[in-house]
């Protein structure tokens, strides 16, 4: 059994174009663009005064026709909220937010956390379409994907000790595979990339109560490694948003494609992974 998903992350610019020209429309156009099925979006509003008080991740869920979407709040901001979001062609059937460690003095970060059941290639139509009557049943694989967007400050304390606590939450518990994806604003020979791709066990700390965990003791992929540079847009120079996987016991992970279109939409470029689920 194995199940296909296309999986993206995208930089947002709280909306707005490399030229901060608000774009969210040409923004949702790319995404479609890419048909991807889960979409992280990193710098999201909602009812920001420099939003102009709009709702970004439902405007983003209607423009992509992706009909399920989830917010998570960094912070307070402007009147609104500021954080990550994340839209789907699947319903969730589990959504947390995670805050993050930081620094007093510096951005609040979180990580937004579903879990999607994926329809099994082949195994006939998706709950979503196997509500009439007769149908057959529906063949799934349960995954955790998450979404976030680490510090940015220069001396990397603040994104050291993000990576290393999530990557603990997602282990502890263990047992689903899992896709991270995100601006992890650090390059791929970086000590935090280093911290989700070396294996390590499950801490004893038991930070995460979460059903939602994702699996232990693996090393992490870097399903986007064949990728250039994404950050910024008009000539990038640094590689710092990725698409990470995590196999379980049982199932394990295969990269066919990755994309990462040139477009201003952004001050980000986005990336793109086609991968396929199978048992081990």
């Amino acid at each position: 059994m194995t199940a296909d998903v296309k999986v993206a992350s995208f930089n947002i610019n709280h909306g707005c174009s490399f030229y901060e020209k608000e774009n969210i429309a040409a923004q949702a156009a790319l995404i479609r663009s890419l048909q991807a099925d889960v979409v992280f979006f990193q710098e999201v509003d909602r009812f920001t005064q420099r939003c102009g008080g709009v709702d970004q991740p439902a405007m983003l869920s209607e423009l992509s026709g992706l009909r399920f979407w989830a917010y998570g709040k960094a912070m307070d901001y402007q009147g609104g909220e500021y954080g990550e979001a994340v839209v789907s062609r699947y319903p969730f059937e589990g959504f947390e937010v995670v805050p993050l460690p930081h620094h007093p003095t510096h951005e609040p970060r979180c990580a937004l956390v579903v879990r999607i059941s994926l329809p099994a290639v082949g195994d006939g139509p998706h709950p979503l379409q196997s509500q009439q009557a007769n149908a057959a049943p529906v063949q799934t694989i349960p995954v955790v994907f998450v979404g976030t967007h680490l510090d940015h400050e220069d001396d990397g304390t603040d994104r050291c000790a993000q990576a290393l606590y999530l990557r603990q939450w997602l282990n502890d518990g263990g047992g689903l595979p899992c896709v991270l994806a995100g601006d992890l604003n650090d390059v791929p020979e970086s000590r935090v990339l280093q911290t989700f791709t070396t294996a390590c066990a499950s801490s004893s700390s038991s930070l995460s109560s979460s059903s939602m965990s994702a699996s232990s003791f693996s090393a992490w992929e870097d399903a986007t490694r064949a990728l250039g540079c994404t950050w910024p847009a008009l000539e990038p120079s640094m590689k710092i948003d990725y698409v990470l996987t995590a196999p379980s016991a049982s199932h394990t992970w295969t990269c066919l494609d990755a994309l990462c279109p040139a477009d201003l939409c952004s001050d980000h470029r986005a990336v793109c992974v086609h991968l396929r689920l199978q048992r081990k």
